[in-house]
């Protein structure tokens, strides 16, 4: 838990270190408590990106009282409900951006979406016949609802701006629920079965929430030719969130205990589901969840959702992130006091970079520019020799951009060379390896290299395999020759 945070936003000194065609940069130089740091921010010509570069001399230490002190660096935007994208060895995963330290790899993202859909063809259902519990009170009435048990409830101004009794979430409407002292509002999940109207529908969209604490199970959709399909349901505390398959349909900035209004900020989220194509929902059976709640449930055609723009943080050694709304914060350094009291004491030197991008992060190359920092090309100068390879070459290359070629080596067992890739960007795709020497065969095998997994045609050097959404290929090729492989060239003498 941070109890408190101080903005090193005074610098010591600024200074310009390059300026020119190349490259412009300034250094700032700051200082607190023991501590000093050091950083350079720099353009680079034809950068899409801003690099910083810090040296950070860290002195502090934690003690019980005190708690253990933090380095973090923060972008804060004006996203409005972005999606929070973390990398993950070998894929991505969406986390909440409620401010809490999470894991990541390379790099982390902040999104803006926009939801569009044919709002004509959406159908709010009635759950009137369905509330059992009071979520909601008012200024006047502090004390009437009851939403998490514990005497706190949704305050009804949560739906000001609702329009002839409807909410819209992104271009869907869902119907806001009774509001009255007293009124009925909101069903507790206890295994009860909603009849829903039949219809053509693309998407079920179910919105809700939980208290205290997440909750959640299997639902079930009931289809009107008797089969049935379980999905998971379950939502965020009403506090928190939203995790990943989660939307924040409406928010309010306080919430109400019986002597008032009070905080932290509340929130109503949204889940949505597809229904085969070719069936009609009848019904939904709700999962046995004490804490979980649900207000409205909407049918309708599918929800686009369409990235607009957003901003990456880029890292090249730390790995702990968190999005608290709109703001995207990469941790630096912290200090401890049990069982370790120096953890990071001493001179650190930390690169990351900022990267704003139109559209979304697969499409934007934030995956290749995080390679790129993490693993920057290097050259060497050597003498004047003779060599047998071409002025340019390529061992190996994959296409299309959305393949992140992770790992080239000699087979654990054998002379072969071992292709590792992964799709990075949750699309279905036909990946072509492209070598550089002869080729005589290729098999499909696992990440251990322990199963043959059948093999693969080959064409003028070039390997064809077809990768899953979010799949990783494993493939050992068969060099035409033992002396196939390039080999490095060594100066002559």
């Amino acid at each position: 838990r941070i109890r408190w945070t101080k903005d090193l936003d005074q610098g010591e000194a600024v200074e310009v270190s390059a300026r020119g065609p190349l490259v412009g940069a300034v250094v700032a130089r700051h200082r607190w408590n023991n501590s000093t740091f050091t950083t350079w921010i720099g353009l680079r010509a034809g950068s899409r990106q801003v690099d910083f570069r810090l040296v950070a001399d860290w002195r502090e230490k934690g003690t019980p009282q005190e708690g253990s002190p933090m380095l973090k660096v923060a972008f804060p935007t004006t996203l409005r409900e972005p999606v929070f994208t973390c990398d993950i060895p070998f894929g991505t995963v969406a986390r909440s951006p409620g401010g809490q330290d999470v894991p990541a790899g390379m790099w982390a993202d902040l999104t803006e979406v926009v939801r569009t859909t044919e709002s004509s063809r959406a159908v709010p259902v009635d759950l009137s016949a369905y509330f059992d519990h009071d979520a909601f009170a008012t200024d006047e009435q502090p004390s009437d609802g009851d939403f998490d048990s514990m005497g706190m409830s949704y305050p009804v101004s949560i739906f000001a701006s609702a329009r002839d009794g409807l909410m819209d979430f992104g271009g869907l409407p869902w119907r806001v629920p009774p509001t009255s002292p007293g009124a009925k509002n909101a069903i507790r999940a206890a295994g009860q079965t909603i009849q829903l109207p039949g219809g053509p529908a693309e998407t079920i969209t179910i919105f809700g929430a939980s208290a205290p604490s997440a909750d959640g199970g299997h639902a079930k959709l009931v289809f009107r030719d008797g089969t049935q399909e379980t999905v998971p349901l379950s939502f965020s505390d009403w506090c928190f969130g939203p995790e990943a398959g989660e939307e924040i349909a409406v928010r309010s900035p306080h919430r109400f205990e019986p002597s008032g209004r009070t905080g932290p900020e509340c929130r109503i989220f949204a889940r949505s589901y597809p229904i085969p194509k070719g069936k009609v929902l009848s019904a939904l059976v709700l999962p046995r969840a004490p804490r979980l709640r649900i207000f409205a449930i909407t049918l309708g055609p599918r929800v686009e959702a369409r990235p607009v723009y957003g901003v990456a943080l880029l890292n090249d050694c730390k790995h702990g992130y968190d999005a608290s709304g709109s703001t995207l914060r990469l941790t630096l350094l912290r200090a401890s006091y049990d069982p370790d009291p120096e953890p990071d004491l001493g001179v650190h030197e930390i690169g990351y970079s900022l990267l704003p991008h139109g559209g979304g992060w697969a499409e934007a190359g934030v995956v290749r520019a995080a390679w790129e920092l993490n693993n920057p090309v290097a050259a060497e100068m050597v003498e004047s020799h003779v060599g047998r390879l071409p002025p340019a070459a390529s061992l190996v290359s994959l296409e299309p951009a959305n393949l992140v070629l992770a790992a080239v080596k000699r087979a654990e067992h054998g002379d072969e060379l071992v292709a590792r890739w992964y799709d990075s960007a949750g699309r279905e795709t036909q990946a072509r390896l492209k070598l550089g020497f002869g080729v005589r065969a290729a098999r499909l095998t696992n990440v251990v290299e322990a199963e043959d997994r059948g093999a693969i045609a080959v064409g003028g050097g070039e390997v064809v395999v077809s990768t899953k959404a979010c799949g990783i290929a494993t493939v050992r090729v068969v060099p035409a020759s033992r002396g196939s492989f390039p080999r490095p060239v060594r100066p002559a003498g």
